[in-house]
This record gives C-alpha cells, structure tokens and sequence, in this order.
C-alpha cells in the first residue's frame, strides 16, 4: 500500500528490518528484503534504505544459497538502482561482482533480476567502465544468444548502454559483441530489434568497428530497417549508416547494398532526426566520385533541394553540404541548377547560421565553375548576396564569396554588374587583410575585373592601386601573381599610366623583372612595357634602374618575354638620353641576337630599337662594332614590308657615319637596298632611298653603286608623285 511505504518507514522500521538481513534464518532474510523491496518502490524510500545502511547486506544476500533471498535482493536493488546516487553507491560497495555472477547463473528468473539492476546501474558513466572491467561484458554477450526475450531485452539494454563509453566500443567488439547483435537485427521482438540497433548505432562510431561492422555482414540487416513502422529504429538505423559511411570502404559497399534509393525516399520522412542522419549519410556518401553520379541517378536531388527549405537548422546543413559535394561532379553542375536549387541555395546566403552560409557559398562558387551556370546564378539574384558576404567577419565565407564572384566575372557584361552592384569596395577592403588566401583571391577577381576599361578607372578611383602596388612585395607567390596582372591591366589605361608610378610601382616592378616565375615576370615586364609608351616614364623606368633587368630578359627561354623586354626596350630608347644608357648597359648584343631568330615579332621589334638607338653619333659605331650589320642586311631580304623598312631605316641612320659608309657597301647591303627600290610600299622606298644617298655621298660607293644597278631606279623615282 502507498499510504503504508511511507508510514512503515515514518514509524522507524528500515533500521530493524536491515538487521533482520543479517539474520541466520533464511526465511527471516527472505521477508526482510521482501519488505525493503515493496518499501523501496517509493522515491523517498530509496534513498533512506541506502542512507540507513542496507546496501552492504543487500549485496550479501546475492550471494545467498537460497534462491528466494537472492531474487528478493536483487528486485530490492532493482528498485533501489533507478535513483542517481544509488547507482553510484551500488557499485562503491561492492555490488558488480555478484550481480555479475549472477547473470550467467543457470537460473533464469535469477539471471533476468540480476541483468534488470545491471540494466539500471549501467546509466552512470562512470559505471559503464566499472561493469566492463568487472568482467560483465561475457555474460551479457552471452545472454544475446538465448531465447528468453525478457533476457535479451535487459541484454541488449545495458550493451547498448555500455556502448556509449568510448572504451566499451572497443572492448564489445573484441568480446565478440558485434555478430550476436547483428543477428537479433532480424529478432520479431521489436524492442529487442530496437536496442540492438542502438547498440551497433553506438558501435559504429568507433574508426575500427565501422569496418567491422561491414564485415560481419551488417549492411543488409541495417538497411532493411530504413523500412521500420518502429521510430525508434529507424532513427538508430539511419544514424547507424550515417557513422558507417564515413569509411571509405563502406561508402561503396553501401551503394553496392542498395541503400540510395530508401536513403532518398527518407529525404522526405517527417522525423527531423531521421532526415538528418540520412542527409549525412548521403553526404559522406556523395565524397565518392561514383556515388555522386549514383545519387542522382536514384532522384536524390530535388528531395536534397527542398532539405534546403526545411525551418529545422541541422537539416539544412546536412542538405546543403550533400548538396555541395554532389557539385563537384561536373554532370551534376548543370542538373542541379536544372532541378531548381540556385533559389534556395542564394536565400542560404542570408540565414543566421554561418555553417549554412558557408556550405551554400562553397556551393555557388562550385556551380559557377560552369560557364553556362554563371549568367543564370546572376539571372536568380545571387551576386547582390555574394557582395555583401565580402564583408562577412568569417574569413571562410569570404573566401568562397570571392571565389563565386570570381568566376561570374569572366564574362564582360558581369565585370560591369558586379562593379555597378558595389563589388569594388569590399574586393578592395579585402586586400588589407592577412589571411592570403582570401587576399589571394580578392587580387584575382580584380584582375578579371580589371578588364574592362571602364573597371580600370573605377579600381583606381576606389584607392585599390595603392594597396595592389603594396602587395607586388608580398612573401605570398600567388598574391604577387594576382596583384601583378591586375596592374598589368590596369596599366593599359592612359589615365593610370602615371598614377602606378606615382603610387610607387616601379621598385616593385623592376624587381618582379628578376622573379624566378615566368607568369609573373611577364605581367612586370608588360606592365613596364605600357609605361613606357609615356615620355616622363621613359625617363623614371631607366631611373629607377630597370635597364639590367630587361636587357637580361632579352635572353630569357621564353618567347613572349622576350618580346614585351624587346618592345618595352624600344620604347625607351626614344629618348635621347636612353640611347646611350641602353647601349652601357651592353642592351647591344641580346638586341643583335634577336635579329637573328626566326620570330619575325622579335626580329622587327629588335630592328626598331637598334633604329632607334642608331640616331646616336656614339651608337652608330658600337652597333656596327657589335657585329649588327649582317643581321640588318638580312632582315633586308625578308618578305616582310615592315622588317624591311626598319632595317632600311636603321642602315639610313647608320650610314650617316663615314666609316659605316663604306662597311654597309662592303657587306653586301647594296643589292637588297637596290630592290627595295621597286617595292610598293612607300615607306620602304622611302628608307631604302635615304640610305642609298647616304652610301652615295663616299666617293668609292659611287661607282658600285651605279655597277649594281641601281640608276634605272633611282632614275624612275625622279617622277614619282
């Protein structure tokens, strides 16, 4: 009677009864533990029965010869084990070692009570250890095999209890505790199913059980419980496979089993626990290249798609990130954008949480990595959100956010949208950060932007020439590489030409001219070679010491340097002081070299500034001297109007002086300076003319000249127009 519980023990009964346990006489034993186990059903009780002592005698009685004392005793700590505290003290006082004897007693009424406070002492952590370590972990295996559904309901019960301590994952295992469990999988007892699923769930957290679990051959038996009426075990079976498909291995032999397709119908299951762990599952599964085709294949995607739509926080997550892996497949680039998820994945950007911003960032920035994706993530709203996470505090997602934008600006209408849309403060705010990767990134988008002549003003005036001039001296290669182009670019513009100069780009830049990378070399050298079409910076280049640098890159392995050296080389030697520098700094031989290369781009651009340098006195005698008369004279002979009116040119210049006078007839400059007479380009003519007066003012020309040929020519000229 409940009234009697309390008033019996009011009344100061616990103290007599608990002697009565220590009596001689077993039937004395046998009531007095009755009746502390009908006591102890109340609450209050519990705890009193323990704080008066009883505990040690209980424990005693466990070990009794007469049956009727143990069962009494065992249901009495039964009752009394359901309490906190209780379970603790049980065990401080010795309590495991007889229960434990207990569960493999031939008794069965014996071995249920015993297994019932087994059961309960196994909710403490710390007692979770003490069980396994007290040898409780065989006879509850044991007990996984016998056909008392009682038993293995109290069995299966306290395993899975003991399988949440890291340790017992482990030891459960090596006790064989892995096949008895998987074949109850199949019991019609659907607790004893239900808890043994949750035990392999627990186990299967474990990196060495995952595989074990395989092994023995779980897989099927797991994956037919995705179909069961029980909620229970189907949210440990789902979870069950979210911890397998972490292992690679079990990411195929999942496929293999035939999971995708109930994994996808649980997609839409309305326990929030259950979608969960199957959006999980897809996405360690989705990691494997063939499951990302594999999942799509079996229409997992718009049930993915509308995860991302779901109010619970966790579902989303998981749908964004099965989501994001997916996309790495090229193919399914394309399908997921067909299948309609560019509108959630962009209302993603804004959420709260800034997992699920990051995920459907990464996402976007995958999707964009297809050309045709691009205009149609612009087309759905998505760039006004991707600027904005520019300024996000977690570095991560601006990384991503940039890396999206990134690949939107490849195309020329979308340079323009992302700039008008605000784009270039926050890109440019960004490269005053230290993480590199994303300033790395940031440098990248500005030189896509950067483009579009109109965005090469716009950069400019938003104040990003200082900062990108600043990192041309970054320890970062990459961020140096970025940098450099979008200065590259920036300096196409005539508007920016003396402003990157005044921004103090030229140290950087002469320097990047010795860069041991050859992309970043070539954006230094283009950089300088637009430069020096202005003529204060024809001066300021030389003056800051650039002239070793690009005359050593007139050798360089690689053709297009050697080209924008050549050229920006060129340009340089239009002014008069630069002549002669160019020349002192031994700019002859390399420039000689390249006359003779079969690039007829290098050859002209060479030609010309040989041309160039010929105005000067001095120079006229070290080009000769540098062996440059041969080369000229060939390029002479070229079907190329171009190289021929420059070589002319350069032969016009240098036979102003005496001496080459007669060193030009004498190798062999005359005839091919005579047919240039009759081409039909002016300028040509023109040059070839010029210099044949030049030549003709030496008394001993005069007679080759005329033996050459030359008068019926020069004769028809006399009536040009």
């Amino acid at each position: 009677n409940d009234e009697n519980e309390i008033k019996i023990v009011q009344e100061g009964a616990l103290p007599p009864l608990i002697k009565l346990l220590q009596s001689p006489v077993e039937r004395i034993q046998e009531h007095a533990a009755g009746a502390l186990r009908n006591l102890s059903v109340n609450n209050d009780n519990k705890v009193k029965i323990v704080i008066e002592g009883a505990l040690p005698h209980l424990i005693a009685l466990l070990r009794s010869r007469d049956k009727r004392v143990q069962v009494q005793a065992c249901q009495t700590l039964q009752n009394i084990a359901v309490n906190d505290e209780n379970e603790v003290a049980v065990v401080r006082e010795g309590g495991l070692p007889p229960l434990i004897a207990l569960l493999s007693s031939p008794d069965e009424e014996l071995q249920e009570h015993a297994a019932v406070v087994v059961h309960n002492l196994s909710e403490n952590a710390e007692n979770k250890v003490k069980i396994v370590r007290e040898g409780g972990l065989p006879p509850l295996i044991s007990l996984l095999s016998c056909f008392n559904l009682r038993l293995l309901e109290l069995a299966t019960a306290a395993i899975m209890n003991l399988a949440t301590n890291p340790e017992n994952k482990v030891r459960i295992a090596q006790r064989g505790g892995i096949a008895p469990l998987i074949g109850l999988l199949s019991s019609s007892n659907d607790l004893v199913q239900e808890q043994s699923m949750g035990a392999i769930c627990q186990l299967a957290m474990n990196a060495e059980n995952k595989v074990k679990i395989q092994q023995e051959g779980a897989l099927g038996s797991i994956i037919s419980l995705l179909k069961s009426p029980n909620e229970q075990t189907l949210i440990y079976a789902s979870e069950a496979l979210r911890h397998l498909s972490m292992n690679a291995q079990n990411k195929e032999e999942i496929e293999r089993a035939g999971a995708l397709p109930l994994l996808v119908e649980l997609l839409s299951c309305p326990i929030d626990e259950v979608q969960e762990h199957v959006a999980v599952c897809l996405q360690n599964l989705s990691v494997n290249a063939n499951n990302k085709i594999k999942i799509v294949q079996v229409g997992g995607l718009p049930a993915l798609i509308e995860l991302l739509r779901s109010r619970n926080k966790k579902v989303q997550a998981q749908g964004v990130v099965a989501l994001r892996n997916l996309s790495v497949n090229a193919d399914n680039k394309v399908y997921i954008v067909d299948e309609g998820a560019l509108p959630p994945l962009i209302a993603l950007l804004r959420s709260q949480d800034e997992n699920i911003q990051e995920q459907a960032c990464g996402t976007i920035w995958s999707l964009s990595v297809n050309a045709d994706n691009r205009p149609r993530i612009v087309q759905e709203g998505g760039l006004p959100s991707l600027i904005t996470l520019l300024r996000h505090a977690n570095e991560k997602i601006q990384e991503l956010a940039v890396l999206a934008i990134r690949n939107i600006s490849t195309t020329d209408e979308n340079k323009i949208k992302i700039v008008r849309l605000g784009g270039l403060p926050p890109l440019i705010g960004i490269l005053r950060s230290t993480n590199m990767r994303v300033v790395e990134q940031a440098a990248g988008t500005l030189w896509s932007l950067s483009v579009s002549e109109e965005n090469q003003i716009k950069i400019v005036q938003e104040d990003g020439l200082q900062l990108l001039v600043s990192l041309l001296r970054s320890p970062n290669e990459n961020v140096v590489e970025q940098a450099a182009g979008c200065i590259r670019n920036l300096s196409m513009n005539d508007e920016n030409d003396v402003k990157i100069v005044r921004e103090g780009g030229l140290p950087p830049l002469i320097y990047l001219l010795g860069y041991p990378d050859p992309n970043i070399q070539e954006h230094a050298v283009v950089t300088l070679r637009n430069l020096s079409v202005n003529s204060d910076n024809k001066v300021m280049i030389v003056g800051e010491g650039a002239l070793p640098p690009l005359i050593s890159l007139l050798r360089s392995p690689y053709e297009r340097i050697q080209e924008h050296a050549v050229v920006t080389l060129r340009n340089l030697s239009l002014n008069a002081e630069n002549e002669v520098m160019i020349v002192q700094e031994g700019g002859l031989p390399p420039l000689v070299d390249l006359m003779l290369t079969q690039n007829e781009r290098l050859q002209e651009h060479a030609v010309v500034a040989i041309r160039n340098l010929s105005v000067n006195e001095q120079n006229e005698v070290d080009i000769v001297a540098e062996g440059a008369l041969a080369p000229i004279i060939n390029l002479l002979r070229v079907p190329n109007e171009d190289l021929q009116e420059h070589a002319a040119g350069a032969l016009a210049n240098l036979s102003s002086n005496p001496m080459n006078k007669i060193r030009i007839v004498n190798d062999g400059a005359l005839a091919p300076l005579i047919a240039l007479l009759r081409s039909p380009d002016e300028l040509v003519v023109e040059q070839a003319v010029m210099c044949m007066r030049n030549l003709s003012a030496s008394p001993e020309n005069r007679a080759r000249i005329v033996s050459e040929g030359a008068l019926p020519r020069l004769t028809s000229l006399l009536r040009s127009p």
